[in-house]
C-alpha cells in the first residue's frame, strides 16, 4: 500500500464521513485509527487480513480505544473498500469490575 492510495483512501473516508453528516470528533477519530492501521498493514505485511487486524486492535489496552478503532475499521471496510468485514470485528466484552467493599477500619 504507497503513500498515494493510503491518502485518497482516507480522503475518501473522510468525505463520505462528512457526506453522512457525523459529527468532526468521530471523523477525526476514524481517520486517525484508519490511518495507523494503514501504516501497521505496511509495516506488518506478511500477516494475513484477520491477524493484522487482531495485532492492531491489541496494540490498545483500553477497552473504548480499542471499541472505537474496531468501528473505524469496520466502517472502512464496509462503505469505503465495500470487502465483507471480517468476523474478527465484533464487539469484544467489556471487563466486569469488581464492586469496592468497605472494611470495618
Amino acid at each position: 500500500m504507497n503513500s498515494t492510495f493510503r491518502d485518497s483512501l482516507l480522503h475518501n473516508l473522510r468525505e463520505h464521513l462528512i457526506m453522512r453528516n457525523y459529527s468532526p470528533r468521530t471523523i477525526r477519530a476514524y481517520t486517525r485509527y484508519c490511518s495507523e492501521f494503514c501504516i501497521f498493514c505496511l509495516d506488518n505485511s506478511s500477516l494475513d487480513r484477520e491477524q493484522k487486524i487482531i495485532r492492531f486492535l491489541n496494540t490498545y489496552p483500553d477497552p473504548a480505544t480499542k471499541a472505537v478503532a474496531r468501528s473505524a475499521l469496520k466502517y472502512l471496510y464496509a462503505c469505503i473498500l465495500k470487502i465483507p468485514a471480517p468476523v474478527l470485528l465484533t464487539r469484544a466484552r467489556k471487563p466486569r469490575k469488581l464492586p469496592t467493599v468497605l472494611s470495618r477500619d
